[in-house]
């Protein structure tokens, strides 16, 4: 399972981060590179750092689809692409990806009924209830001799309009095998979260690309600080396909510069132009490549 799939399986929610996971995961499989590129700004007074993917080798054929189409987005008829130039533009890609890899999820059968997306009307319409009862609450206290805009009445209903969106979030159910796979799932993040170290020692000296490949799955589950402190703990040297203008770049730094990388692939690949011509982002949800859940990257 791909870890785009799997963050969508972990918490019932499809996330900008479960889409960028797989540009580390592409980079552990050796199919791309990350290159840090310095930009000057301001006449050359001030300097920034830009983003270079360079495609190593293409994907297999049998991947899905909405893999195949955020690898083509990036590099269609090129071998490389600054991230910088994929501004105000690649959120069309990304409106595609994330509707490829909802109709993904369906089709693995993990979700019974409307799988992830049911609820979500009982949700808008439980914030609705919400927001009419805070008026029938100003009401009631503005213009007390309406009976019908009570205290009670509206305290009532804002108790309802939470009930129903507390349902709305808890309504996608799992099929049989969903159940079998989130809770494989939930096993590996709980050994992320408690594995001791002479047993992570063991699993690098099997595998040397240990944290490569388990990298994107900490990301999608909101365990990148946790897993990566304990890999500094074993002085495990820095993933070779990322490329820093740090000479001799330790693994300190390569989280932390890689962080930053990820917080810049979020806002870049969802930034859209805004209704009057100039520029815009959206920011996006669930956080990436740093802790937990939120909007940290």
């Amino acid at each position: 399972m791909t870890p785009a799939e799997a963050g969508v399986l972990i918490d019932d929610k499809l996330h900008e981060r479960d889409i960028i996971s797989l540009i580390p995961y592409w980079a552990s499989k050796g199919i791309i590179r990350i290159e840090e590129v310095e930009t000057t700004k301001m006449l050359g007074l001030l300097k920034d750092i830009d983003y270079k993917f360079i495609q190593l080798k293409p994907l297999e054929s049998n991947v899905p689809s909405y893999e195949q189409k955020l690898f083509d987005g990036l590099f269609y008829y090129r071998q490389e692409v600054l991230l910088s130039s994929l501004q105000l533009s690649f959120y069309r890609t990304m409106g595609a990806v994330k509707e490829l890899l909802s109709q993904k999820v369906k089709a693995n059968k993990h979700y019974e009924g409307k799988g992830i997306e049911a609820g979500r009307a009982m949700i808008i319409l439980g914030f609705a209830v919400i927001f009419f009862s805070i008026m029938m609450v100003t009401i009631s206290v503005d213009i007390y001799l309406l009976s019908f805009f009570s205290m009670e009445t509206g305290l009532s209903s804002l108790l309802l309009g939470t009930g129903m969106v507390v349902v709305g979030f808890q309504m996608p159910k799992k099929s049989v095998l969903g159940v079998e796979i989130y809770q494989k799932l939930a096993g590996y993040r709980m050994f992320m979260q408690t594995v001791e170290l002479p047993r992570l020692e063991q699993l690098i000296k099997e595998d040397p690309h240990y944290f490569d490949k388990s990298l994107p799955y900490a990301m999608v589950f909101g365990m990148t600080d946790n897993w990566s402190d304990k890999f500094e703990k074993l002085n495990v040297p820095p993933p070779t396909w990322y490329h820093s203008n740090v000479n001799g770049l330790s693994y300190s730094q390569f989280t932390r510069r890689f962080s930053d990388a990820s917080k810049t692939m979020g806002s870049t690949f969802t930034s859209a132009p805004s209704k009057s011509g100039s520029s815009g982002g959206s920011s996006s949800s669930g956080g990436g490549f740093g802790g937990g859940g939120g909007g940290s990257w």
